[in-house]
């Protein structure tokens, strides 16, 4: 009684120390010690019987327990599984990148001596990188079938160094290679006829080390493309591609004392095993940040004014920075999105089980339940669906991550840890449990919102088309809404005013991205939100479209009442289905968007369907040629164009006071017609010309008596240095440092092959004239006007850019091409086709499966919100059918709600979707420099509505044909 009274007394606020003369008490369990182990068996005792009931509504409920496990489970698997390949994003386009630069970290190169000392090196990097030594030696070569002989450059490698360092994973051929044998290039080999096993004559015709002899070597392999690609850049596979062993090779030219490692043209350097590590950061400023301490690293311990270090793969990747951030972007809303739909549809179970369960509840209360026995009910459902969740979620993330690094590991030829991420892990284990327990924070306010007797009422059971709400005026309360609203201008304002210009100034991309991406969001679910406030009128709008024509009366009018009186509970399915269609809508316009990014800048850097490309040197008499009777010939070309070199020089206005870096390259009359045509942009022109009734490009333009002096440049350059049509621009060129004046033709948003556009470059910035003003400016004296136009091509020309027609066989004229060009990069639009079709496939598959599960989400919301919706009106459902309707009329009255439900809020998804990517494309275009290509999803939008239209016929048929299997009598029992 003592311990009752104090109890009490303590409740009401009374003071403790009145009762301080009260007799100790005499039992164990009411000292201090007995009273706390009372209150924990009394918690345990009530947990375990509020666990007894949570467990047995899940066992009666199983569908609703099967509904919350699936959400759960999708949320764990994806967020382990998406955090984890969200690491190893980067080797894609690592992968792209050593195409191009070849598997190569770091190249050490002589500064001021004619070799390096491999084994010097070697020693003093030690354990830092794993080196192989590189060198040239000329050789020459006899004529062979369609193969110029001459000198030509072997390339000597220690193959097994190279091997061991990683530089060649997939690489099939001979290691080492046989002595006295030499592998040849695909196109050399058919070139000059040789093939496995032939034998070929040669000589040394110019080195310091070996003596010049004769020599007889045999064929012991022939190198792909795809193999020489991996040990070579694509500048040093310009003209033909001989390979033999380095350690062997000066014993087999008769001087067994010669050590040619020892001085070496090249050391290559790679970073030691696993070298594919510091590439899977998505962050590329961390990835540069690696290599160079790698590099500098070695440089040091050489010695920094010894050697000469270039890293070639970084600078392919400088490149491609901003397509991997893009696609991190991409995924991080992808995970974000898909955590929200979960949300939604574990609480929409909640809800269907509370309000199921609303005269239970009220049973329990009326016992004695506190409420927060109450709400540890409901948390505990909640919980009993993500615990099983989490563990079969995690195993199979594991499962996945293990195929597909096994299935990457195969594509790219080396070894990728196939473990999950922990930060992945840890994650997915808390979104598993934080989702149910933020999910049923509603349902369980909803529990508890209704009085004992209202629980307890069943007669009043049902839907309700109306609800007051009444408030006292002195007791407003927290205006949540207002307090949300605050926070959320609040927060904008600290994303602009302090974190947008701190990752401006510091130029982090990885924090901009990072704003782009809660921008994005915030962006869905506000459109979202007010798309909300017009679902109502797409209702009536589509009920009038597709069912005023045909549908009768009674069931039209039965549709619009349930859509009156379920507004509250279909709203949340609308507002679902809408986030859903959204971001199908939208991550299928990212994926194809970041696809056609790569193939646009691969396609805008060639500038045509073929490129040929003569080096640093003028183009061969005979190349040349050969290249002009096929062009003349071939019924598979539609038009060609001859470009120079580039003019190195200094760009300003007439008065000198704004200047920048610049390059002119002098082009032949039909470069406008041989170049792509969607990325030739004008953004402004001085005039146009017509010539036998057609109107003249500009590249032939720069030819008449308008053009002549004058030079086509990027819109870039209006605001760089106040280019006018007015005004004339003064090139100062950088070796003779002549200055020429040239008038401004026109101004480009966007040029192909050359870099002339509205945007800032990454480089120096370009534009061309015609070549007759190109080499007037390179001789000084204009003594080239008067020449003749092939002597003018003779010897100016670099690049050929060829553009096909239609019909023509692209590969085939790219092989012909390599068969007449000797010492020419040829490159063509399609060189990475296989490359761009695996990244497509990956792409498709992974984002296909997202909108599977994004749809597969909203279904089941879809399900538990119609069959609430039944469950609540079986009262009316047999009113309606004791008044006389049908079985399909009943049937098709929920069908209809369903479908009107559905099609509006995924019309509006659609429209948000489409919206939301078109702004991103915006974006993108301003950090890749290339034109917005935007597509409307036309496909992809009737595939989310009938996907709609057989959700809503599925949910509904399943529930409403169980109510109308019993007669009315018992429908009104049960309701």
């Amino acid at each position: 009684d003592v311990y009752k009274r104090q109890v009490s007394t303590q409740s009401t606020g009374a003071s403790w120390s009145c009762y301080a003369t009260a007799p100790k008490p005499a039992c164990h369990w009411l000292s201090n010690g007995g009273v706390m182990q009372a209150a924990v068996r009394a918690a345990i005792r009530a947990g375990s019987i509020y666990l007894h009931h949570a467990l047995s509504r899940l066992r009666t409920g199983k569908l609703a327990f099967f509904f919350g496990f699936i959400s759960c489970f999708i949320v764990v698997l994806i967020a382990a599984s998406l955090g984890t390949l969200l690491q190893s994003t980067p080797i894609v386009f690592l992968q792209l990148a050593e195409q191009e630069s070849g598997q190569i970290d770091m190249k050490l190169l002589p500064d001021g001596h004619a070799s390096l000392n491999f084994t010097r090196v070697e020693n003093q990097v030690g354990d830092t990188g794993n080196c192989a030594p590189r060198m040239e030696v000329s050789m020459m070569v006899p004529s062979s079938g369609a193969g110029a002989g001459g000198e030509k450059h072997f390339r000597l490698i220690d193959s097994v160094r190279e091997k061991n360092a990683g530089v060649g994973r997939t690489w099939s051929l001979p290691v080492p290679i046989p002595k006295g044998q030499l592998l040849v290039g695909a196109l050399t080999a058919e070139k000059f006829g040789l093939h496995v096993g032939a034998e070929i004559d040669v000589w040394i015709a110019r080195s310091s080390y070996l003596p010049h002899v004769p020599l007889n070597m045999k064929v012991a392999g022939i190198i792909t493309d795809s193999e020489a690609a991996q040990k070579f850049s694509q500048a040093e596979l310009e003209g033909d591609l001989f390979v033999a062993e380095l350690g062997t090779f000066a014993s087999f030219a008769g001087d067994s004392a010669a050590v040619l490692e020892d001085v070496s043209d090249e050391v290559i350097i790679n970073l030691p095993q696993p070298r594919m590590t510091p590439y899977l950061d998505p962050d590329f400023d961390r990835i540069q940040e690696k290599i160079v301490r790698f590099s500098t690293t070695v440089q040091y311990k050489i010695g920094f004014d010894k050697v000469e270090a270039k890293s070639p793969i970084i600078r392919s990747l400088d490149q491609k920075k901003f397509l991997p951030m893009f696609l991190g972007l991409a995924l991080h809303i992808i995970l974000a999105v898909l955590v929200l739909l979960s949300i939604a549809l574990i609480y929409s179970v909640l809800l269907m089980d509370v309000e199921a369960r609303a005269h239970d509840m009220g049973i329990l209360r009326m016992l004695g339940t506190p409420k927060s026995g109450v709400i540890l009910i409901v948390m505990l459902q909640a919980l009993c669906f993500s615990v099983p969740a989490i563990a079969l979620g995690i195993f199979l993330a594991w499962i996945s991550c293990f195929t597909a690094f096994s299935l990457l590991s195969a594509m790219i030829g080396t070894e990728i840890p196939a473990s999950l991420d922990s930060t992945a892990v840890l994650c997915s284990v808390l979104l598993g449990i934080v989702l149910p327990v933020v999910s049923a924070l509603a349902p369980t306010h909803m529990a508890l919102a209704k009085s004992v007797r209202t629980a307890l009422d069943i007669s009043r059971a049902g839907p309700q088309a109306s609800k007051v709400v009444m408030q006292r005026r002195s007791d407003p309360g927290t205006q949540w809404q207002v307090v949300l609203c605050g926070i959320a201008t609040a927060s904008l304002a600290i994303v602009i005013y302090f974190l947008m210009p701190l990752a401006l100034l510091s130029g982090s991309i990885t924090l901009l991205l990072d704003i782009f991406f809660v921008l994005l969001i915030t962006m869905l679910l506000g459109m979202v939100v007010f798309a909300m406030n017009v679902c109502r009128l797409f209702e009536q709008l589509i009920l009038r479209l597709f069912f005023w024509a045909w549908e009768s009366r009674a069931v039209y009018r039965t549709v619009n009442l349930n859509l009156s009186a379920h507004r509250l509970r279909n709203r949340h399915s609308q507002t679902l289905f809408a986030l859903a269609t959204s971001f199908v809508v939208f991550i299928s316009c990212i994926s194809q968007l970041q696809l056609s990014a790569i193939q646009d800048a691969v396609e805008r850097d060639i500038g045509s369907h073929i490129q040929v490309d003569a080096g640093s040197g003028w183009m061969k008499s005979q190349t040349r040629q050969n290249l002009n009777s096929f062009l003349n010939s071939s019924s598979e070309v539609e038009s060609a164009a001859w470009v120079t070199h580039g003019l190195s020089g200094q760009l300003t206005n007439p008065g000198h006071t704004h200047g920048t870096g610049f390059e002119i390259y002098g082009v032949s009359p039909s470069f406008q017609d041989s170049v792509f045509s969607k990325y030739w942009v004008e953004a402004e022109a001085r005039g146009y010309q017509t010539y036998d009734g057609r109107e003249l490009s500009l590249s032939e333009l720069v030819y008449t008596a308008q053009g002549l002096d004058s030079i086509v440049l990027g819109a870039y350059m209006k605001n760089k240095i106040s280019a006018r049509f007015d005004d004339p621009v003064v090139f100062t060129e950088s070796y003779s440092h002549i200055k020429r004046p040239l008038n401004v033709l026109a101004l480009m948003d966007s040029t192909p092959f050359l870099f002339a556009s509205k945007f800032r470059p990454r480089g120096t910035n370009q534009g061309f004239v015609s070549i007759y003003t190109y080499l007037s400016m390179k001789d000084g004296q204009g003594g080239w006007m008067l020449g003749d136009a092939k002597e003018l091509l003779e010897k100016s020309t670099r690049f050929v850019l060829i553009k096909l027609k239609s019909s023509a066989n692209q590969d085939e004229v790219v092989a012909t091409v390599k068969s007449i060009t000797d010492g020419c990069t040829i490159s063509s639009s399609d060189d990475h086709a296989e490359t761009f079709d695996m990244v497509g496939g990956i792409m498709d598959f992974f984002f296909g499966t997202i909108m599977g599960v994004a749809m597969f989400i909203c279904f089941f919301s879809l399900v538990a919100c119609m069959f609430c919706n039944i469950h609540v009106s079986k009262k009316e459902i047999a009113v309606l059918r004791a008044l006389g309707m049908s079985y399909g009329q009943v049937a098709r009255s929920y069908v209809h709600e369903a479908f009107v439900v559905v099609m509006s809020a995924s019309l509006l998804g659609i429209t948000i979707g489409t919206l939301m990517a078109y702004t991103m494309a915006l974006q993108e275009a301003l950090f890749v420099q290339l034109p917005c290509q935007f597509y409307i999803p036309y496909k992809l939008g009737f595939m989310v509505l009938a996907t709609a239209l057989v959700s809503a016929v599925c949910a509904t048929l399943i529930p409403v044909c169980r109510v109308l299997r019993l007669r009315v009598y018992d429908i009104m029992r049960a309701g």
